[in-house]
């Protein structure tokens, strides 16, 4: 299963068919954030996931699809890894 499929299925708590406008617009966005970070789809996808759950175990609910969306729209930090990114925005989402 790709990992933009997976990240749909999570956002859905069930299997997303890999034809969906959900997995489509993950798949957009990954290869986005995948160029402006230069880092490996894969590797954007895993950290999403990660920032996720973080945000779960807090209590609150957000997507990868949101995720991906908001780090896309904020633009690339220079000098900074996805993984960082992310991380930061799991932190403070989850506050």
């Amino acid at each position: 299963m790709p990992v933009e499929q997976k990240l749909a299925s999570l956002d859905a708590g069930q299997i997303a068919s890999d034809t969906s406008l959900h997995v489509t617009r993950i798949r957009v966005l990954l290869k986005r954030i995948s160029i402006a970070y230069d880092e490996p789809i894969d590797s954007i996808a895993e950290w999403t996931s990660k920032a996720q759950g973080a945000i779960h175990d807090e209590g609150k609910s957000e997507t990868c699809e949101d995720i991906l969306e908001n780090m896309y729209l904020a633009g690339e930090v220079k000098d900074v890894k996805y993984k960082d990114a992310v991380r930061l925005y799991g932190y403070l989402k989850s506050r």
